[in-house]
Order: C-alpha cells, then sequence, then structure tokens
C-alpha cells in the first residue's frame, strides 16, 4: 500500500526546521581611490620624533600581502572597538554590535590592518594615560609601531567607501581626542 502523507500527518510548521537567516553584506570598492577624510593629529604631534616611515610613500600594490605578518591564514582578528563612545548614549553591547557590523563590510586584510593600527594607536594612548610626563624617547617602540602602521592605514582608507571611512572615524575620534589633550599637556609642562 502506498503510503501518502497529507499535511495534517506532517509535523507543525513550528516543530519543522526553519532556514537560518542569511545577512548578505556587500562590499562596493570605488572606482578610483578615494582622498581620505581622516587627518591623524597624533601623525603631527608625533611628527618630530616618530622615524621617517610616517612620510614613506605607499608601497607598490604587492606589498600590502607582506604586512602585517600575522596575514596568515590561521589568524584570528580580534573584533574589539576602539576605547571610547561609538555614538552618545549608546551602551557598550549596541557599541559592540555596531563595530562588529561595520568589521564585517571588510576583508579579513583590511579587518587586520583596522586591528593593527588601533593596537598601535592604544599602545601610544595607554602609555600616555598611565605616564602622562613621559618623553617621546621614552615611548618610542610604541611611537615605531605606529608609524609603520599608519601609511598602510592611510592607504586603506583611499580605497574604503566614504561612508565606511566615516564610521572608523567616528569610533576612533574619542581615542584620538583624548591622545591630543594629553599630548598637549605633556607639551605645555615640557616648555
Amino acid at each position: 500500500m502506498p503510503s501518502s502523507t497529507t499535511p495534517s500527518d506532517q509535523a507543525p510548521p513550528s516543530d519543522q526546521p526553519q532556514p537560518s537567516p542569511v545577512v548578505v553584506l556587500s562590499v562596493e570598492e570605488p572606482a578610483e581611490p578615494q582622498a581620505s577624510s581622516i587627518q591623524h593629529p597624533l601623525i603631527t604631534a608625533l611628527g618630530d620624533v616618530a622615524p621617517a616611515a610616517l612620510d614613506t610613500p605607499h608601497a607598490e600594490e604587492g606589498a600590502l600581502a607582506a604586512f602585517p605578518d600575522q596575514l596568515s591564514a590561521d589568524t584570528q582578528v580580534p573584533l574589539e572597538p576602539p576605547p571610547g563612545p561609538y555614538e552618545e548614549g549608546l551602551g557598550e553591547f549596541a557599541r559592540q554590535q555596531a563595530w562588529i557590523i561595520l568589521m564585517a563590510t571588510l576583508s579579513r586584510e583590511q579587518r587586520i590592518l583596522v586591528q593593527e593600527y588601533i593596537d598601535a594607536s592604544k599602545a601610544i594612548w595607554k602609555q600616555l594615560a598611565e605616564n602622562p610626563g613621559a618623553l617621546p624617547s621614552d615611548m618610542l617602540p610604541q611611537i615605531e609601531r605606529f608609524a609603520r602602521n599608519v601609511p598602510h592605514y592611510r592607504r586603506l582608507m583611499e580605497r574604503l567607501p566614504q561612508e565606511t571611512v566615516d564610521k572608523l572615524d567616528a569610533f576612533l575620534g574619542p581615542m584620538v581626542t583624548d591622545m591630543e589633550t594629553k599630548i598637549e599637556k605633556r607639551t605645555r609642562r615640557n616648555q
């Protein structure tokens, strides 16, 4: 006897497996590089002590794959936003979610470059917070790491859509402003 199933014989719809929602994020590469709107004040403030890498012209296209050394297949890029609020009144969880969504629009290599830049910036920020009287020579390892990352970060910003650049700038803004303030205070004290 052939068995026939009727809708009433089937499991209720709530018991049937449902497809998982899929989020597709499109990343648009601009046809031509856009000028970066990010002007990093820390570069100017540290320019007198930072290595010449700050002024090094961008490397050829193939050089991106060589920097940083962490661009191996087993690298996990932490999705940790930079310190500070993204938007006024945005809770920490919402801020973390906004950061993850923003990072999801970037390729793995782009996320690594952004995270390296943030980590290098945070190292200087932390040094300034812990030792406000630190001289630039006391921060040379942090400054050198930052200087190595700046050209790669700038180049990345030139290639991203303006909306993404603006969002990254909004996340980085509070930390950059705090670093500027700490550098200005240190400069006034040392004069």
